[in-house]
């Protein structure tokens, strides 16, 4: 993981989330730590520290974040500030390469960073959902009054449908 410039950013991005998706997990949590960083995955709800086996160091990775940050339609760069105090939420889509199956997956990615967590320390959080291909609300598995009652809200002309759970749950599958 130690590479210093925008490219090299982009491979540690890119390769933290091609991990993510090998491991089929949902989230990427980093923790910003001097002198080392820390990866950990969200995977069935359970957040591993798989990262600890590859540590990354601080300016390493707040460059990857960085990158992550400033990323624009493809185009990413090192040159936006990456404050933790002042950096507003992020989500984009892009293809990635996963790791276990060689295949370019299309994938929806959403950073959050809190600047300081446990002890100080700032996190990122990164979610990610894949979308292999929208279901139908039948095939969901949903109960058949609450798909009925969803498709009636969704056709008003105005309004909100509040959808909640935990994470895991299926929320974001649902709204796709």
């Amino acid at each position: 993981f130690e590479l210093g410039d925008e490219t090299a950013a982009l491979e540690n991005f890119t390769a933290v989330i091609s991990e993510a998706l090998r491991l089929g997990a949902t989230d990427v949590h980093i923790y910003l730590r001097e002198p080392l960083s820390e990866i950990c995955y969200r995977i069935d709800n359970t957040v591993t520290e798989i990262g600890r086996h590859q540590p990354m160091t601080y300016d390493t990775a707040k460059r990857m974040l960085s990158v992550a940050y400033n990323w624009t339609e493809g185009n990413n760069s090192l040159k936006g500030e990456f404050n933790t105090r002042t950096i507003q939420p992020k989500s984009f889509s892009t293809d990635i390469t996963n790791i276990k199956t060689g295949e370019k997956q299309s994938v929806s990615l959403r950073l959050e960073t809190s600047p300081e967590h446990v002890n100080g320390h700032a996190k990122c959080t990164i979610r990610v959902s894949t979308v292999n291909r929208i279901r139908d609300l039948d095939e969901l598995g949903i109960e058949p009054d609450v798909v009925a009652i969803s498709k009636q809200v969704m056709n008003l002309p105005n309004g909100m449908l509040l959808v909640s759970g935990p994470t895991g749950s299926g929320k974001t599958t649902f709204l796709h």
